[in-house]
């Protein structure tokens, strides 16, 4: 044993877990935030391809 109290222990370990959350919290927000935008470029892409082949089946029809 190192002769320290065992409540130091504990008051390091809470000391850890308010350190690591934020971070934990911000890595998660990070990826939550990837794929959304992931998706939004998916859909914006979605979009643009319709629409050039609306565009391109009206002048054909003309």
């Amino acid at each position: 044993m190192t002769g320290r109290p065992i409540r130091d222990r504990g008051a390091a370990d809470a000391l850890g877990l308010v350190v690591i959350a934020p971070a934990i919290i911000g890595l998660a927000l990070l990826v939550i935030h990837l794929g959304r935008q992931v998706d939004a470029n998916a859909q914006v892409r979605t979009a643009a391809e319709s629409a050039a082949q609306a565009a391109g089946s009206s002048s054909s029809a003309v």
